[in-house]
């Protein structure tokens, strides 16, 4: 008779129970990162959105907003933790939108096609910078 060690059905155990915690977590949105999408160009917001949906199922798009002003609202109303903001934008561009608050209590990444802004960026404590 041959007897069967209990360590690799205890392992197995423990994956699967690893497995139906990572679930839970996402199904009830636990531990999410809740971010805006600020851009005017909607093609940049499509794209953006689904990278984030695809790849970073922890990063919970509370609104996607076209311009600065909306932007604004957006960050009042929801107070994300993260921020993908474009630079060149119409009427009010993303350093004036910054500018607008006293203490940015957010993380920024920006997300521009325009490489001259990467220092100003620094300066803002931005948290990454996306060509």
């Amino acid at each position: 008779m041959k007897l069967h060690h209990p360590l690799p059905s205890l392992i197995y155990y423990i994956r699967m129970e690893a497995v139906q915690a990572q679930k839970y977590l996402l199904k009830y949105r636990l531990f999410m990162i809740k971010a805006i999408l600020i851009d005017d160009e909607v093609h940049c917001l499509n794209s953006l959105s689904i990278l984030l949906n695809d790849y970073c199922p922890n990063v919970q798009v509370m609104e996607r907003c076209m311009s600065a002003k909306q932007g604004l609202m957006a960050i009042g109303k929801h107070n994300p933790s993260l921020v993908f903001l474009d630079i060149e934008m119409p009427v009010m561009n993303g350093f004036e939108l910054l500018e607008q608050f006293t203490d940015i209590l957010f993380s920024i990444i920006f997300t521009t096609s325009y490489d001259q802004y990467a220092i100003k960026a620094i300066r803002f404590s931005a948290l990454d910078y996306l060509l």
